[in-house]
């Protein structure tokens, strides 16, 4: 069935379209899968047809909501103009499953109302900290498809994404933002720039957590990253023979050209870091031992001066 999908993207979409439009699709599992029923691939074609923006997951579940002509507020300054009812039914389906401590798993149609419901309380609260106590009363299995949907729906996409992922301190919440920005069909350099950008202003440790993630599902975007944060770190290094001024930068490094699958430039870097902090365990120890020395010296002679007073 999958084959019906793309020969439909190719007959509704421009050439240099379809594969942006295709990796997200098969980026969301639900969505992938609910475009595989032959009479929704057909209502989609109907709705969203040529724009790819379209093809997304806030435009595709407010289809199987049943809300007609998407294309009037999706990509707009939205979505004031959702219809009441609408908005008034996603509120209490959302109260209710998000209470509801059993069930992981929910349809397309239920990840749009729960969007339409969070992008409800992002107007009232104007700032998404609320996400940080709302995120831990389900798993990321559940979120997902949420965030993916509220992408589209919210006015401030790229607000969200970077609050989410540059400023949470959750990784789960970190998570869920990416993919939330990969599930959508954004030009790839898009998201290459938006996501080393924020890699770029943290520490280490998270941008490894979320590198080594990244890479489990898609490792050309992981590279092309890589690649990205490489580049300004050699545009910041205003010495290239002092480039390298600590093992863990160079460990850093190192790791940088290993997400870009540069191996063979990633272990002579390794070899220099071993160097180096062999180098500093010799000098460290040697340092020690004259201070101990001096030390125990020192005290020496403090006792002896006590006994001939």
């Amino acid at each position: 069935m999958s084959g019906n999908v793309l020969n439909t993207l190719k007959e509704v979409l421009p050439k240099n379209r379809i594969q942006r439009v295709l990796r997200s699709l098969r980026f969301n599992s639900l969505v992938w899968n609910s475009i595989q029923e032959q009479e929704f691939l057909n209502q989609i074609v109907v709705e969203v047809r040529l724009s790819p923006e379209l093809w997304a997951p806030a435009g595709l579940a407010l289809i199987k909501i049943g809300f007609k002509s998407p294309s009037r507020f999706l990509g707009l300054p939205i979505a004031e103009n959702l219809e009441s009812d609408l908005e008034n039914r996603s509120v209490a389906f959302f109260e209710t499953v998000i209470n509801n401590s059993t069930g992981e798993e929910i349809s397309l149609a239920q990840a749009g109302m729960a969007a339409i419901a969070i992008r409800k309380t992002f107007q009232i609260e104007k700032d998404w900290g609320f996400l940080n106590d709302l995120l831990t009363k389900k798993s990321e299995t559940f979120w997902n498809p949420v965030f993916s949907c509220l992408f589209g729906l919210t006015s401030e996409p790229f607000n969200m994404i970077q609050s989410m992922i540059g400023s949470s301190k959750s990784r789960k919440i970190k998570s869920i933002g990416i993919y939330a920005l990969l599930s959508n069909p954004l030009p790839f350099t898009g998201q290459v720039n938006i996501l080393s950008q924020i890699f770029s202003g943290m520490n280490s440790e998270e941008r490894s957590f979320l590198m080594n993630k990244l890479s489990d599902s898609d490792k050309t975007l992981t590279q092309k990253i890589a690649e990205k944060l490489l580049e300004k770190l050699e545009a910041d290094s205003s010495d290239e023979n002092h480039k390298f001024t600590s093992v863990q930068k160079i460990y850093e490094t190192a790791e940088l050209l290993r997400f870009a699958g540069r191996f063979d430039d990633a272990l002579p870097l390794l070899d220099s870091a071993k160097k180096m902090a062999d180098d500093m365990q010799k000098s460290l120890t040697e340092q020690i031992g004259e201070d101990a020395a001096h030390e125990t010296g020192e005290t020496v002679t403090s006792i002896n001066s006590l006994e001939k007073e």
